[in-house]
């Protein structure tokens, strides 16, 4: 919160995150935090003779809750979970949700260009696609595939609320696309150019 002066500007922040207030544990994430272990175990698995899914997916949470804590404004890896209908994804979001500042906003209307404003998904450090295949054909997945290689790159984003003037400003975000099997052949393509800005779980 407060004044910020980036490129000449100066800019008024009047809400921050609300970072997540944690207390020293046994190290062991079981008796820790039992009913979220349980929900990442169920829904990822975290494997016994190699690691699963959620230990990657918990890492990655890591990294990013640290870049938050330490004010790096930057985007990051996209995260792109697939599975079966009503298994958990949603229940999942509130946790990263709560793990990254306690805000967040759906970007679909955004990175598939349906609209220009962002400024409501600029506010929050998540932005999360979670209502199934919002592409309508190849034209738009690669558009959207391009928008992820930007989101993900770059230190910057373009900020646009209606009625305002838009402006580029450094911002955290990390972008959580959460998705039925059924519905991955609808998603971008995974080019190469792609591949080291996305994690697929």
């Amino acid at each position: 919160e407060g004044l910020h002066r980036i490129k000449g500007l100066t800019i008024l922040v009047t809400k921050s995150y609300q970072p997540l207030v944690t207390t020293q544990g046994t190290g062991d994430p079981v008796k820790d935090w039992p009913h979220i272990h349980a929900i990442i175990d169920g829904l990822l698995g975290f494997g016994t003779d190699a690691p699963g899914q959620a230990y990657y997916f918990c890492h990655k949470l890591k990294c990013d809750r640290a870049a938050l804590i330490a004010e790096i404004r930057s985007g990051g890896l996209a995260t792109l979970i697939a599975g079966l209908p009503d298994i958990g994804k949603t229940v999942l979001l509130k946790i990263i949700r709560v793990a990254l500042g306690g805000r967040s906003a759906c970007a679909a209307g955004f990175l598939t260009e349906k609209t220009t404003f962002n400024g409501d998904i600029c506010e929050c450090e998540v932005h999360h696609i979670d209502d199934g295949n919002p592409f309508s054909d190849r034209t738009a997945r690669r558009r959207f595939a391009n928008l992820i290689k930007a989101s993900s790159a770059s230190d910057e984003i373009w900020v646009h609320d209606k009625g305002k003037k838009g402006l580029t400003l450094p911002l955290y975000r990390r972008l959580f696309i959460l998705t039925n099997l059924d519905s991955l052949d609808a998603m971008p393509e995974l080019e190469a150019s792609l591949l080291d800005k996305i994690m697929l779980l």
